[in-house]
């Protein structure tokens, strides 16, 4: 299904709404999906509206397949360079960093208008904020693909996202995990789209080699 001229006025609108909110806590799900290894047919995977979504961000960019291949290369040579060759071809190495942290969004409100908004060109705990806000109007056109589908149109999907990058380099997904209200995640197109669609954003470089999760709830509108 594609969203209608009318759904794309009405998606435009409740971002701030459905992403500033808080939320129930994070990951507890009746239903979920899970995957570390983005499709290569995002084509078909996120439908035309939600593909060519107006994204206007300082934070957070969209990139192709290709691209994003790109940046893996490149992420995966950094970390050669830094923790030796032979190590970072050892079976099983992963682009993911031992060093963690987890930033947890569940409450509160995402993005404070009353201060200035943080440096774009690095990511940290503030601008990883302005990050996930800006996603969502790629996120709502996913919704509004599936919104005759939807036996119920409330709910809220909780989020939790794997960050990988270098320093100097690039900040992407590594690993999407949906979960929440079951009306939702048993949508599996709705559920694919999203997930395709957070593969393909890429955030400033992290301060760091290091693996960041982060955990945000995003609440559906509900109505047009």
């Amino acid at each position: 299904a594609t969203t209608t001229k009318a759904s794309k006025t009405w998606l435009a609108l409740p971002v701030a709404a459905a992403l500033i909110g808080g939320g129930a806590a994070v990951l507890t799900s009746s239903g979920s999906s899970s995957s570390s290894v983005p499709s290569s047919t995002l084509a078909a995977a996120v439908p035309v509206d939600a593909r060519d979504a107006k994204l206007d961000s300082k934070y957070v960019r969209r990139i192709d397949q290709a691209a994003r291949t790109v940046l893996i290369d490149r992420i995966r040579a950094a970390q050669h360079r830094r923790i030796g060759s032979a190590a970072a071809a050892s079976p099983g190495f992963s682009i993911a960093s031992d060093q963690r942290k987890t930033y947890d969004f569940s409450g509160g409100s995402l993005v404070d208008t009353s201060k200035p908004p943080p440096d774009p060109t690095k990511l940290d705990k503030k601008s990883i904020r302005y990050a996930i806000h800006d996603t969502g109007p790629l996120l709502l056109e996913c919704y509004g693909a599936a919104f005759d589908r939807l036996a119920r149109k409330d709910g809220t999907l909780e989020v939790k996202l794997v960050l990988v990058g270098e320093p100097g380099l690039a900040t992407i997904v590594d690993d999407v995990e949906l979960g929440g209200d079951a009306h939702l995640t048993r949508d599996a197109q709705l559920v694919e789209c999203m997930r395709e669609t957070l593969f393909s954003i890429e955030m400033p470089a992290m301060p760091a080699a290091e693996t960041w999760d982060v955990h945000y709830p995003l609440t559906m509108p509900g109505k047009r």
